[in-house]
């Protein structure tokens, strides 16, 4: 999808959250905290929920006549749940904008191997919690099994949507996972003949259809452009107080997580721009500054530094991924079962928020 489409397609999901948010401030005693929004996506739609949000931060909500109601960075985002979210081809910066509060839910195709479907990692992101879950990239979004793994992911991310107070009802019984039938793991970066079988080179090797990552290197992940923003506050965070968190073992890529926290804080406060000055506590525990209003606002190293890889319990063992055999995605009928108990992959996630 290029980013035409993705920038179209998130002005008209503002347009209607912009429309719905003054029709609810015509209700007699409704008021601009009530103001709110939730978004999702799945693979290049998630660019598209990334940008709506950066929209609503960067807008705020100004009413027909122009009168501001909403100042930017003031209208939080609630819930965010991206379904293996992919940029390739997008242009732009697909950061995760500081109006997004509390936990974002990111699943990440495990069995996904093409280069042009490789994941937005967030990982530095404090906000933000991976769960790598079996399936390639259709597979956890929902173009195969009906009771299989994008079912799953389904479930997950109704009751992360749910625990984070979106009225959303529970998944119907029809469209649940199915932890008692075979889980089918597909692939579609090989070609395969009408039964389904991976067509083979002359030397045994799988023909390709799609370019492919080097499984000796891992899967390469794809890091979103630090925005301008956080660039700011990492630069005063290094003049005003670098040396004292040297002083005290935090390093580089620990201070890029810091700024972007420090930003985050600040736009949780309405407050875009960072303050004159940042200070270091005597205990090194704590940066704090003083916001335009003469407000004092301070972040935990601690807490900035404990970003959430990946969900306690949500993982299955490396070595049992390695031994699954992945089969091609044309819909084979003849997939062969995997066993893999998924249910404990986004619940585990699910019952700790």
């Amino acid at each position: 999808m290029p980013s035409s489409a993705i920038n179209a397609a998130a002005e008209e999901a503002y347009a209607d959250f912009r429309r719905a948010a003054l029709e609810h401030l015509d209700t007699p005693g409704a008021t601009p905290a009530d103001i709110g929004a939730a978004t999702t996506g799945f693979s290049r739609g998630c660019a598209t929920a990334i940008r709506f949000a950066q929209l609503v931060n960067e807008r705020g909500l100004v009413g027909p006549d122009g009168a501001v109601i909403a100042p930017p960075g003031s209208v939080p985002i609630t819930g965010m749940a991206l379904i293996d979210p992919v940029a390739r081809f997008v242009e732009g910066p697909m950061h995760i904008p500081p109006n997004v509060r509390g936990q974002v839910l990111t699943v990440m195709a495990e069995h996904e191997n093409r280069t042009d479907f490789r994941p937005l990692y967030y990982g530095d992101d404090p906000r933000v919690t991976t769960v790598r879950h079996p399936g390639n990239h259709v597979g956890v979004g929902g173009g195969y099994d009906r009771h299989g793994t994008a079912a799953n992911v389904l479930e997950g991310v109704t009751g992360y949507f749910q625990q984070r107070g979106v009225a959303l009802a529970d998944v119907p019984p029809d469209r649940r996972h199915d932890p008692a039938r075979p889980q089918h793991l597909y692939t579609e970066a090989y070609s395969t003949a009408r039964n389904g079988d991976v067509l083979a080179r002359e030397d045994g090797a799988p023909v390709e259809r799609w370019r492919l990552d080097d499984p000796r290197q891992g899967r390469i992940e794809v890091r979103p452009l630090t925005p301008p923003a956080h660039a700011i506050w990492l630069r005063q965070l290094e003049r005003d107080i670098g040396p004292g968190l040297r002083a005290a073992g935090i390093t580089p890529e620990q201070c890029q997580t810091l700024a972007q926290a420090c930003a985050h804080r600040s736009g949780q406060e309405g407050v875009a721009a960072p303050p004159q000055r940042l200070l270091l506590s005597k205990d090194h525990g704590r940066v704090g500054w003083l916001d335009s209003q003469g407000r004092l606002a301070e972040v935990r190293i601690d807490q900035a530094l404990a970003a959430p890889g990946l969900a306690q319990g949500s993982v299955q063992d490396p070595s049992l991924a390695q031994g699954r055999t992945p089969v091609n995605g044309a819909h084979s009928p003849n997939a062969p079962a995997v066993d893999v108990d998924q249910a404990p992959v986004i619940e585990a996630l699910v019952r700790s928020r």
